[in-house]
């Protein structure tokens, strides 16, 4: 009954609109998501084979990341880039992680994954215009995957 009040809160909130009207759709999306989350995403069932301690850091891994990715496609906007279409394997068997690296790789400016078939990724990447075409696969994976992955890979059990 907690989570519900929380996520009641979160959505008068977030909606801005405390209305009594308001505060009971709060209540009846909150107690739906609520039973959706506990019967399809409970931590648990997600988490399996992921040694969570080892992913703490990874979210301020990935802002600064987010920096770094950010600046370097102002660059090559202002120098001149193009797009190309890759696809790259990943070694990450977690589904749950999986995610996050594609996720993560979509947050990153420069970068949009466009579709995830098992260890398979399509990805969308920005490159500088006068890039040389990659010649071997580890070139686009590390290009793309790079440093998250490799922390993704220790936290996986």
């Amino acid at each position: 009954m907690f989570t519900i009040m929380i996520l009641t809160v979160v959505w008068v909130v977030l909606s801005g609109n405390l209305s009594v009207f308001n505060v009971i759709a709060g209540l009846v999306i909150g107690a739906v998501s609520y039973a959706f989350a506990r019967r399809y995403m409970w931590p648990t069932k997600i988490l399996m084979g992921v040694r969570v301690v080892k992913l703490l850091y990874y979210p301020f891994f990935l802002i600064g990341q987010m920096y770094i990715s950010g600046f370097l496609v102002i660059k090559m906007i202002i120098l001149g880039c193009r797009t190309e279409v890759v696809t790259i394997q990943t070694a990450i068997r977690n589904d749950f992680l999986r995610t996050v690296l594609c996720n993560s790789i979509t947050m990153l400016p420069g970068s949009v994954m466009l579709e995830q078939e098992e260890e398979v990724l399509t990805v969308i990447l920005l490159r500088n215009k006068d890039s040389e075409p990659f010649t071997h696969d580890d070139d686009v994976g590390y290009e793309v995957k790079g440093k998250p992955e490799a922390i993704l890979l220790r936290a996986e059990a």
